[in-house]
């Protein structure tokens, strides 16, 4: 126990205790602490695991356990690059998280505090960016770009030749064709077939995917 390197959970709530899950089934890393920037939560325990008061308390613990590393699970895309950027500034390495039933191609290049639940699956010759979920039953195919603070949620499919900007997300049950590129911070609703490239920010729905028009029966 005492070699396996110690990791701070950043959020403590429902993705948190999947995160933390992933990283004791890793069998190189332990949970030492979650992080959870509400003061309510600080000096509960999740798991029998203590939680921390943000950011400050993260860093006293580090300062306490030099070689404590750390994960953001936090849903939220900006909040949980954001959060990585800072550590990161502060010197607090970030792990990678990897269920052992995820599916990783050994050609796949998978990116600094990202996390691969299970049975997710990436294959050959794809890039996930950092601080990305690929959340359950997720599926990026071949020669893929996924970029940083990404989040594909459970039972997503991203078709072969795919690239998808930074901060983007692709809601559950959602399908990517082919050679369809997706700009920064666009939003695939649930069980949308996205057939034409999206641009940045847009949220489209439906099939074929269409953009969302707001305030409309």
């Amino acid at each position: 126990m005492t070699d396996l390197t110690p990791v701070a959970v950043y959020g403590s709530g429902g993705h948190g205790k999947v995160v933390a899950d992933i990283v004791t089934c890793q069998g190189t890393h332990r949970v030492a602490y979650f992080v959870d920037d509400d003061a309510s939560k600080a000096g509960t325990r999740v798991w029998g695991y203590p939680v921390l008061h943000g950011m400050d308390g993260l860093l006293r613990a580090r300062d306490e356990i030099p070689a404590l590393a750390a994960v953001v699970a936090i849903g939220c895309n900006e909040s949980r690059e954001s959060i990585a950027a800072r550590l990161v500034a502060e010197g607090v390495p970030l792990i990678t998280a990897i269920h052992p039933d995820a599916c990783i191609a050994a050609s796949a290049r998978i990116g600094a505090g990202t996390v691969l639940m299970a049975g997710s699956i990436v294959n050959p010759s794809s890039t996930i960016g950092s601080n990305t979920i690929l959340n359950t039953r997720s599926s990026v195919d071949h020669d893929c770009q996924i970029g940083a603070g990404v989040h594909i949620a459970p039972g997503a499919t991203i078709c072969g030749h795919v690239t998808i900007g930074d901060l983007a997300t692709v809601w559950a049950g959602a399908t990517v064709i082919n050679n369809v590129a997706i700009g920064a911070g666009a939003i695939l609703g649930a069980g949308a077939v996205v057939t034409h490239d999206v641009p940045p920010g847009l949220t489209v729905v439906g099939v074929p995917a269409r953009p969302l028009r707001r305030g409309t029966p």
